[in-house]
């Protein structure tokens, strides 16, 4: 039987600064969310953020805290029936905003 999975939109555009490292991995900072990622490869360090957020969104759905913390950052998510969920996916649109060479990546966490 297959897994019924439920998808919450979230609306509001959810940036994350990224810079290269000395190292030559990529950093990418969120502040809105408190979240650093960081990925060998762009595709890596996309995969990890969208990792992380669905990390973060299902804790902060559990704890009933979601829509609070939505709202204070002027973001809402789309409705959700009561019905069992089964498998939760959160679709949050991120906006990756790469710096120049010549910024270090260490200036992201200021």
């Amino acid at each position: 039987m297959p897994v019924q999975v439920t998808k919450i939109k979230v609306e509001g555009q959810i940036a994350w600064i990224v810079a290269k490292s000395k190292s030559g991995r990529f950093i990418a900072v969120c502040k809105p969310l408190a979240l650093t990622m960081e990925g060998d490869t762009l595709d890596e360090l996309y995969a990890r953020i969208n990792d992380g957020i669905q990390l973060l969104m299902l804790d902060l759905m559990e704890s009933g805290e979601l829509d609070s913390f939505l709202r204070k950052r002027g973001w809402k998510h789309s409705p959700v029936k009561a019905r069992k969920l089964g498998k939760i996916e959160f679709d949050v649109p991120i906006e990756l905003l790469i710096r120049s060479g010549r910024d270090k990546a260490r200036t992201l966490l200021q």
